[in-house]
């Protein structure tokens, strides 16, 4: 495992750690198979952009170029836009990626993670008030859950799954 916390990092940056990497694993007998970007909205295009939705397009486009030519996997953690917490409806959509539907047309898979405790826990009434007690019933119906929402899978199906959520770990099982 190979941590580069860098502050500003652009596309063309990452293809090229990438490219070190993959040469100092092969010299060792080993592979490099996945690239971790925690998160694409702060990997900056290699060339300015006139607005935020081309900059995402060209990390995204980007991203994908450099999957391909490396021969890895690239697993993008990406901001979500402020619409689902608009909705009383919290499951996220495709069209709910941030700043550019090009996320949606690169990505090989899309996959939302969705707690709905979370926002059982952000809405809990007054324990002073009988909406309180079908509150807990509530809570405890969703407690440690975790829904995987296959939204886009390209050689697969899209569909849902459940897992536990371990909050004091921050750990998922599926």
């Amino acid at each position: 495992l190979r941590v580069i916390d860098a502050g500003h990092i652009t596309v063309g940056r990452l293809g090229m750690l990438v490219r070190r990497y993959k040469r100092r694993m092969a010299a060792a007998g080993r592979k490099v198979e996945l690239v971790i970007v925690d998160y694409l909205q702060l990997v900056q295009p290699d060339r300015h952009r006139k607005s935020q939705y081309e900059a995402i397009s060209a990390v995204s486009m980007g991203l994908k170029s450099i999957a391909k030519t490396n021969e890895v996997a690239v697993l993008a953690l990406a901001q979500l836009s402020g619409e689902v917490e608009r909705r009383p409806d919290k499951p996220p959509q495709l069209p709910d990626l941030r700043d550019s539907d090009q996320i949606e047309q690169d990505a090989d898979a899309v996959l939302f993670l969705v707690r709905d405790e979370y926002y059982v826990r952000r809405d809990e009434p007054d324990p002073q008030t009988p909406d309180h007690l079908a509150w807990q019933d509530a809570l405890g119906k969703v407690e440690g859950q975790i829904e995987f929402i296959w939204a886009k899978r390209g050689n697969g199906r899209t569909g849902k799954a459940w897992g536990e959520f371990h909050g004091a770990f921050q750990a998922v099982r599926g």
